[in-house]
């Protein structure tokens, strides 16, 4: 609590080959994860940020329906568990347009977890218009990785990341102007 900004209710990601008693029992854990976590929240700088789960409406409004008792003591929600269905973009929007509606009313900020990519961030942008949200971050620990490696091509062109050996996916120049690439002479230097 005295280290950072944010805080994140530990969650039990749901699998599509958990069984609904199982995807309940996940949900119904990281709300009681959630209160445990308000209960001992002393540092008021430390903002903390629920965290649902689900891939169909009816997940996801069970779950918010949990939440209810506890979102004054929350000051963001977060959505997780969307890295399995990022590449079908049916399915993340319905996701993520159920996740924007249920939180239409919730007038705190929205975090994205696990996306990355021209199509995904596209959605999200799209979404955050649509329901006129200001207050929507996203991250993916693809590109933290994807950067390690130099590999960033899939978050460029919206492509499957492929880890490994191919030079090909190797990155060889940065792909954008910002004031400190335009200083890298040598990508090596990164």
């Amino acid at each position: 609590e005295h280290n950072c900004d944010v805080g994140l209710i530990f969650d039990l990601p749901i699998f599509g080959n958990d069984t609904p008693e199982v995807k309940k029992r996940k949900q119904e854990r990281t709300v009681e994860n959630a209160a445990l976590a308000i209960k001992h929240h002393e540092v008021k700088s430390l903002h903390l940020y629920g965290v649902m789960q689900g891939h169909t409406v009816e997940e996801q409004k069970y779950m918010w329906s949990m939440y209810q008792p506890h979102l004054d003591n929350l000051q963001g929600m977060a959505i997780g568990g969307l890295v399995p269905i990022a590449g079908n973009f049916a399915k993340l929007i319905e996701v993520l347009g159920c996740f924007f509606e249920l939180t239409k009313d919730f007038k705190k900020p929205l975090h994205i977890f696990g996306l990355s990519g021209t199509s995904a961030i596209l959605i999200i942008n799209y979404l955050s218009s649509l329901y006129d949200r200001k207050d929507v971050t996203y991250d993916s620990s693809s590109y933290g990785s994807g950067a390690i490696r130099r590999e960033l091509e899939h978050i460029w062109s919206g492509m499957t990341l492929n880890f490994g050996d191919k030079l090909s996916n190797k990155l060889k120049e940065i792909p954008f102007a910002s004031p400190v690439s335009v200083a890298i002479k040598d990508i090596a230097e990164l």
